[in-house]
């Protein structure tokens, strides 16, 4: 009875990692945001993001979905009064994948507001004030050069560098190594 037993687990398993093979799944969504925009909102969960500034034209947004069983994430995004705000979160899985990662080019002089769990959030080149929370992921802003950058992970390192003199710039980690780098000769 346990030799028939461990040999039906022992089935069921290979079945469920046959599906879950079978069954997984890579796209890529792109899509631009056409008008002015003063802010951008994520509410990522566990995805990863990574924002280029100093884009000309509209806001570039592309999402890349990693997921299996056919479950991608979920992905919402809306924009109202000026503000582009996009959420993600991943259905609870027993078996399979779900993961979301978006790269968006954004233009000079918008507010950006991150919310993660555990994604990695890179910023480069960026114009405008930022304000980036992240439970557990880690998050680096290099090329900074705008009003206020706020950087605070849980438990992951914390990095930024600025280009140009900002009016405030605070980052923190719990647990995680922080770095900040600063123009030389500026009075802070």
């Amino acid at each position: 009875l346990v030799l028939v037993c461990a040999v039906a687990l022992i089935g069921a398993a290979a079945v469920l990692g046959v599906w879950w093979v079978a069954s997984s799944e890579r796209r890529e969504v792109s899509y631009r945001v056409i008008g002015t925009l003063s802010a951008i909102e994520l509410e990522l969960d566990d995805a990863s993001v990574e924002l280029v500034g100093g884009e000309a034209g509209p806001v570039q947004v592309t999402r890349t979905e990693e997921f299996a069983v056919g479950r991608p994430p979920r992905d919402r995004h809306t924009v109202r009064d000026g503000v582009l705000r996009i959420s993600s979160r991943c259905a609870d899985t027993v078996v399979g994948t779900c993961k979301a990662a978006y790269r968006l080019l954004v233009r000079d002089n918008v507010q950006v507001d991150v919310r993660t769990s555990t994604g990695r959030v890179r910023i480069a080149g960026l114009n405008g004030s930022a304000r980036v929370e992240t439970s557990s992921g880690p998050i680096a802003v290099d090329g900074f050069c705008g009003f206020q950058l706020t950087a605070t992970s849980g438990t992951g390192g914390v990095r930024g560098a600025a280009e140009c003199s900002p009016d405030r710039i605070e980052l923190r980690s719990a647990s995680g190594d922080v770095h900040a780098l600063v123009p030389a000769n500026n009075r802070y």
